[in-house]
């Protein structure tokens, strides 16, 4: 699915660069000014091994100098990764150089059941 939508948006949009690449391992040649996360992380939580490779995620995305990150996830607490209360996840693991500049919620109780999302932006 993602070779097919990268390519769909080259053609739509010719003027931008698109690539598909590992978002926890990121090298220094890319070039991205905003990153947006629809559920990246919250996969990392889910089938990673522990936060490790939410870190190693973010520490890329600070290595390669991204300056905003918005993010959308249902990641809260610290067992159930979908159906967690507390704060959202990813902030206890971005490091200080990142401000949280807003955060909203949505409750929906479509799909897999009932779920909070968190729209959060950060910045640099």
């Amino acid at each position: 699915a993602v070779p097919f939508v990268v390519e769909s948006q080259r053609t739509k949009y010719p003027h931008l660069r698109w690539r598909t690449v590992d978002a926890r391992n990121l090298d220094e040649s890319s070039s991205i000014d905003i990153a947006i996360d629809k559920g990246t992380a919250d996969a990392l939580f889910m089938y990673g091994k522990g936060n490790q490779p939410v870190i190693d995620y973010l520490n890329a995305l600070e290595r390669i100098g991204v300056k905003r990150f918005i993010v959308v996830s249902c990641a809260r607490g610290t067992k159930d990764v979908l159906n967690g209360k507390g704060q959202p996840r990813i902030i206890a693991l971005l490091s200080p150089s990142w401000t949280l500049k807003a955060h909203e919620t949505l409750e929906s109780d479509v799909g897999a059941g009932p779920r909070t999302f968190d729209f959060l932006v950060f910045e640099r």
